[in-house]
C-alpha cells in the first residue's frame, strides 16, 4: 500500500510543470517580499498595543480601532485627505484635458511643449516640495515680492502659514499645498488625455464639419465618448494615489498648521515616528487601505466591463 502511494505522488509531481513556476517564482517572492507580507504585517499590528514604552506588543484586539472610532483628529484628517483627493483630482483633470486638446492641435514648436509639460512629473518630488516652499515663504517668497511691488497687497502672505486668511472656508496652506498637488499631477492626466485623442479618427470631425456641428458639439459627440474610457480609469487611479498621498503635506507643512493640512499618510507617520505608536499607526494605515479599495473596485469593475464589450 506504501509503495502505491508513492507511486502515485510521484507521477502526481511528475505531471507538474515545474519551468513557469520557476520563472514566475522570483516576480512572486519580490511581489510578497514588498506588498503582501508588509500588508499583512501591517493588519496583524493593528491588533496590538506595540510601542517603544511597552515592547512587549500585549495584545489589545480591537481596542486601537475604537479609539480610532473616538479620535477627533482622525476624523479631521479623514475630511482632509478626502477634500484634498476629491480638488485635486478634479482640477488637475480639467487642467490636464485643456492642456492635452491645446497641444494635440497642429501648433508651432508642439513637440517642445509636450516635452516641458512632463517637467513636474519626471521631477523628484523632494526638489519640488522645497523648491515651492521657498516660492510660498512669507519672508522670501519672490511671489510676495511681486504681488507687494504690483501693490496687490499691503503685507507679505503666508502662504504656508496663515490660516486666519480664508478662501471657501479654508486657510492659505489648504490652497497652497493643493496648487503644488495639481502642478504635479495634471501632467499625468495630460499624458493620458493625449494618446486618447489622438487615437481619435480625424474623419469623425470632417464629417461633423460638414453636419453643420461646432466646436462643443464635436467635443460633447465625439471627443468625450472617445476618451470617456481612459478617463475613468486615469481618474480612478489618481484617487487611488491621492488617497495615500504623503510627500507635498509632510515636506512643505508636515500637516501642520494646527492639521490644516493633515492627510491620513501624514497622520500614520505621526503616530509612528512622532508618538511611536506603531500598532495605532497600523490601524490608521488600514483607513486608507479601505478608502483606496473604494476605488480600486470600481476601477476593476470598469476594467472587467470594457474586456466584456472587446
Amino acid at each position: 500500500m506504501k509503495s502505491k502511494k508513492r507511486g502515485q505522488n510521484k507521477s502526481f509531481f511528475a505531471k507538474i510543470d515545474w519551468y513557469p513556476i520557476l520563472m514566475v517564482s522570483p516576480a512572486f517572492i519580490f511581489i510578497f517580499s514588498l506588498a503582501i507580507y508588509p500588508l499583512l504585517e501591517g493588519i496583524r499590528l493593528s491588533f496590538f498595543d506595540w510601542t517603544l514604552i511597552n515592547p512587549k506588543k500585549p495584545f489589545i484586539g480591537f481596542g486601537n480601532y475604537k479609539e480610532l472610532l473616538t479620535d477627533s483628529s482622525f476624523w479631521a484628517t479623514i475630511n482632509n485627505t478626502i477634500l484634498f483627493a476629491f480638488l485635486s483630482v478634479l482640477i488637475s483633470t480639467i487642467i490636464g484635458l485643456a492642456v492635452a486638446l491645446l497641444l494635440n492641435k497642429e501648433i508651432i514648436g508642439r513637440g517642445f511643449y509636450r516635452a516641458i509639460t512632463l517637467i513636474p512629473w519626471v521631477t523628484p518630488s523632494v526638489i519640488i516640495a522645497f523648491t515651492w516652499w521657498w516660492l510660498l515663504s512669507k519672508d522670501f517668497s519672490p511671489i510676495n515680492h511681486l504681488l507687494l511691488n504690483l501693490n496687490l497687497i499691503d503685507r507679505p502672505l503666508g502662504f504656508l502659514s496663515d490660516i486666519d486668511t480664508t478662501i471657501f472656508g479654508r486657510g492659505l496652506p489648504f490652497w497652497s499645498v493643493l496648487f503644488v498637488r495639481v502642478w504635479t499631477s495634471f501632467t499625468f492626466k495630460t499624458i493620458m488625455f493625449l494618446s486618447a485623442l489622438q487615437s481619435i479618427p480625424h474623419s469623425l470631425y470632417e464629417s461633423a464639419s460638414i453636419d453643420g456641428a461646432n466646436v462643443l458639439q464635436k467635443f460633447r459627440h465625439i471627443t468625450l465618448p472617445y476618451i470617456k474610457p481612459v478617463m475613468v480609469v486615469t481618474v480612478t487611479l489618481s484617487m487611488i494615489w491621492n488617497l495615500s498621498h504623503f510627500d507635498y503635506n509632510y515636506l512643505m507643512t508636515m500637516g501642520g498648521p494646527f492639521g490644516t493640512t493633515n492627510i491620513l499618510g501624514v497622520f500614520v507617520y505621526q503616530k509612528a515616528f512622532s508618538s511611536f505608536r506603531f500598532g495605532y499607526a497600523s490601524t490608521a494605515g488600514i483607513a486608507i487601505l479601505v478608502l483606496s479599495s473604494i476605488f480600486a473596485y470600481f476601477y476593476l469593475r470598469h476594467s472587467k466591463k470594457t474586456e466584456s464589450i472587446k
